[in-house]
């Protein structure tokens, strides 16, 4: 009986390993742990994908809408890549205020946005007329 009952209790401790093993592949295959992004036209696992592709200190161009270019970077410097992107277009940085970049070009203002998505990627919301 106390065999019998050891048994069982082995089957059910490994199908309960396999069923845990198995739900903890698929988040993190999905990449489902990372945070969610403002946007639905690229999933997390596209947007780590097209980032991890491109040369390592890259703004990469992950999504757009019809406002907005959302872009990723690695955290070192992100700022300065911003402001970067945005003098290689003809704008002048003005500000600072938080996270909103101020850009002037041709008496006309724009704001881009920078927030933290993971400890590694900043994502930066860049408004989609910005560039020319």
């Amino acid at each position: 009986m106390k065999n019998l009952l050891a048994r069982r209790l082995v089957y059910i401790c490994g199908l309960l390993t396999l069923c845990l093993s198995a739900i903890a592949g698929v988040i993190f295959w999905s990449k489902s742990y990372y945070p969610p992004l403002p946007f639905d036209s690229v999933s997390r696992k596209e947007a780590l994908a097209i980032i991890r592709q491109a040369p390592s200190g890259a703004l990469v161009k992950v999504a757009e809408d019809a406002r907005f270019d959302w872009y990723l970077t690695e955290t070192r410097d992100a700022s300065a890549k911003v402001k970067r992107w945005f003098a290689d277009r003809g704008w002048t940085f003005k500000d600072q205020e938080g996270a909103g970049l101020f850009f002037e070009r041709d008496n006309r203002k724009v704001i881009a946005t920078t927030r933290q998505w993971t400890g590694r990627y900043v994502l930066c919301q860049m408004p989609a007329d910005a560039a020319p």
